[in-house]
């Protein structure tokens, strides 16, 4: 049977996450960088506020697989708190960016680039993995 939380024999799904986390953490640390040299930067304001709510969507994304497809929780319960994290995750994600259009210190586009950090990190980074393992084989 295919487990989710364990796609590759090298890395599990909170291995993953534990790796993305940190890589986000490394991009904020830049973001925060380059905010200290120039304070004023709305794109830079918004690629750290949505490496931010990146970080949060990739904890809600993984908590509520994790409860939908642990087989305790396969009940109503793991169903809704599913769908509890989605909508969590899609109000901060709309928010932000209404948020964003309405302040002037906030650039949609950093807001933008910001959010898509995390999934393409993400995928990046386990692509780049299956790829040598894939090498590794043959």
């Amino acid at each position: 049977m295919f487990n989710l939380f364990n796609i590759s024999p090298e890395r599990s799904m909170s291995e993953q996450l534990t790796r993305t986390a940190k890589l986000l953490g490394v991009v904020m640390i830049l973001c925060a960088a380059g905010l200290m040299l120039n304070p004023g930067d709305a794109f830079k304001w918004g690629m750290l506020l949505g490496v931010v709510v990146g970080v949060i969507n990739i904890t809600l994304t993984y908590i509520g697989l994790s409860y939908s497809l642990e087989p305790q929780y396969r009940s109503r319960r793991g169903i809704i708190y599913s769908q509890i994290t989605f909508f969590v995750r899609w109000v901060l994600i709309i928010g932000l960016i209404f948020s964003s259009t309405q302040v002037s210190g906030l650039s949609i586009y950093g807001v933008a680039a910001g959010l898509m950090v995390a999934p393409v990190i993400s995928f990046l980074d386990f692509g780049i993995k299956l790829l040598v393992n894939y090498k590794k084989a043959n």
